[in-house]
């Protein structure tokens, strides 16, 4: 695995960029003594919770947790991994990157940025001029789709051939391999070789929200159509793709966003096109699924006002019908806007136009209320048995989220509470005591699953002290580096049970393996994920803060001893050996006796012969 960028580049550029004027850009900070306050952008925040502290060079929000350097608030801020923002901040503070490093951090994402690239030339280049692609200008035309807009959205069409794509990136020396990786080809179940995952099929380059290519959305012909074959494919989870974390159009409807202070999601790819055909700029689409909490957390970052405008046929209602738990967990005014007549938003726009779109939009229920009109539909509501049932398909929303106790979530949530109440006509209590019955029914259903998974899996269960263990024996590693050794001889990989932390305490052992300095820079180069490199991040914080790091490693290496002596002595009694000696258990009570008087400044004594 290539070095990462010298510790000389990465400081030059800390040294290089204030965090202040970083921050200060996009969101306002107030001095307040020897550091900035400001409102936190990471969550709904209504007081200004940010700290920013200019000589240390960090934030923190003291609501959410949010914390870190100049990398960390670009990665949390921009939705990028530690790569992309060390280009992001190099290219501010004016350092070029070394070649060497430059390949190091663009490899290998930026070789699938660049066939992605070069894919989307090709798809758009054969729409616009190949013979093979007259019906899919056709249906494009019959779309109502606008040479502009096909021009600006980058549409294209890839011939209904196995191989036209592989054969056309031999010119540019792109592998087949390379093709796979970037989930634009396939290799052959039977037989050698690979095939184009996209034929015969209009094509949608889907952006991140910098603008770059990361997948594709291909929609058959509809003389390609045949029962077999799905009318859309969306590119395949790739290291720069990720399906729940992305939405259609976001690159190019940002602008509006910020001017709006609002925002439309569709469902379709053509809906979202025919929005901002007929100036509705500030529309986004799904990429084939409905809108989730990965979703919000992106759009929040620019409005917490969200219209949903979906289609008017069931399947459409029955997609805008999850979104109550949405409002409740994300704390944001969710809307509903039912495309009349069974269309879909691109067709209402030809048949209506933007202008009933928007008075559509602004007529759009709350999500209670739309949920609630659902209810009526598939319920009596004179009766008391509908009733209920009504009450019991609303609150099956709530009751399955996490029960919020701070913030503005407990007050939202008794506002559906005693809405729910006064329009079904049931009492309140009843309504509270039934919430607390779905409750009960949903934690012991989660915390069956949690149990069949652990009894599933081998060695000791996961559980809370072990998660807390990892956790802890993490922040001392990160906040003191210089005990590496000593963790990584007491200490294995496959220990952790925590899938989260495992990973980090997989990559420091690496780190440290390959000879590099441990350090937080050094380990968010590896961890591709973004949320794994923040998290490394806040660990780090975490671990300075509560110091005593000698102390609380002899606890936590004394913790993990013990529990291989537990497992052990269960391992042993399942074969039906003797368990533990009583001389085994006598050497690890001495070892943690003595560890103890160490951390007094006493005398450690000898080995115990005898149990105190």
């Amino acid at each position: 695995m290539p070095s990462p960028p010298a510790d000389a580049v990465v400081t030059a550029i800390k040294q290089a960029v204030n965090i202040v004027d970083l921050i200060g850009e996009k969101h306002s900070l107030t001095r307040r003594g020897r550091t900035f306050k400001g409102i936190c952008p990471f969550h709904d925040d209504h007081t200004p919770s940010l700290d920013v502290d200019p000589q240390r060079q960090r934030y923190r929000c003291w609501s959410c947790g949010a914390a870190g350097d100049i990398f960390d608030y670009v990665m949390n801020h921009d939705r990028v991994g530690f790569r992309e923002a060390l280009e992001t901040l190099a290219q501010r503070a004016q350092i070029t990157l070394p070649k060497d490093r430059v390949r190091s951090t663009e490899n290998p994402k930026q070789e699938l940025f660049e066939i992605l690239a070069w894919a989307e030339e090709e798809f758009h280049s054969c729409l616009l001029r190949s013979d093979s692609a007259k019906p899919a200008r056709q249906y494009v035309a019959k779309r109502g789709l606008s040479n502009q807009s096909i021009e600006s959205f980058r549409l294209g069409f890839t011939p209904n051939e196995w191989e036209w794509l592989i054969q056309r990136s031999r010119a540019r020396r792109f592998t087949p391999e390379a093709l796979e990786r970037a989930g634009l080809a396939k290799r052959r179940q039977r037989g050698p070789g690979f095939y184009d995952l996209f034929r015969g099929r209009l094509m949608f380059p889907i952006r991140d929200a910098r603008g770059r290519t990361i997948a594709f959305g291909g929609r058959i012909l509809p003389e390609h159509e045949t029962d077999e074959q799905p009318k859309y494919v969306n590119s395949p989870e790739t290291p720069v793709f990720t399906k729940g974390e992305h939405l259609y159009g976001l690159d190019r409807a940002r602008d509006a966003i910020a001017k709006t202070k609002c925002l439309v999601v569709v469902e379709g790819y053509t809906d979202c096109i025919m929005a901002h055909q007929h100036g509705l700029t500030h529309v986004v689409g799904t990429l084939g699924t409905a809108l989730g909490d990965s979703h919000v957390n992106i759009l929040k970052r620019f409005t917490d006002k969200i219209f949903l405008a979906y289609d008017g046929d069931d399947a459409g209602q029955r997609a805008a019908d999850r979104v109550l738990s949405l409002i409740l967990s994300h704390e944001v005014d969710l809307r509903v806007f039912s495309i009349p007549g069974n269309l879909d938003p691109c067709d209402f726009l030809i048949a209506q136009g933007a202008d009933e779109f928007r008075r559509g939009l602004d007529s759009a229920e709350p999500a209670l209320d739309f949920r609630l009109r659902r209810a009526s539909q598939l319920y009596d509501l004179q009766a008391i048995p509908g009733r209920r049932q009504a009450l019991d398909a609303v609150l099956e929303s709530i009751a399955a989220l996490p029960f919020a106790t701070t913030g503005t979530a407990p007050v939202m949530r008794e506002m559906v509470l005693d809405s729910l109440s006064n329009r079904l006509g049931i009492g309140i209590e009843t309504v509270h005591r039934r919430l607390r019955e779905l409750r009960d029914r949903t934690s012991k259903t989660r915390v069956g699953r949690q149990t069949e998974t652990s009894e599933k899996s081998s060695g000791i269960p996961t559980g809370s002290d072990a998660s807390k263990e990892e956790q802890e024996l993490l922040e001392i590693l990160l906040a003191d580096p210089s005990c590496v050794e000593r963790v990584a001889e007491n200490v294995r990989v496959d220990e952790f049970k925590t899938p989260v932390f495992r990973r980090i305490f997989e990559v420091c052992i690496e780190v440290h393996r390959d000879g590099l300095v441990l350090d937080v820079d050094s380990l968010r180069l590896r961890l591709e994920d973004r949320d794994l490199a923040c998290r490394a991040s806040i660990l780090a914080e975490t671990g300075r803060e509560k110091g005593l790091v000698e102390r609380r490693l002899a606890d936590v290496l004394a913790y993990y001893e013990r529990r291989r002596l537990k497992a052990d002595e269960q391992s042993r009694a399942v074969s039906g050996e003797n368990l533990v000696s009583e001389d085994d258990k006598k050497q690890f009570l001495s070892r943690h006796f003595n560890r103890a008087l160490t951390r007094q400044g006493k005398t450690p004594r000898h080995a115990m012969t005898e149990s105190p």
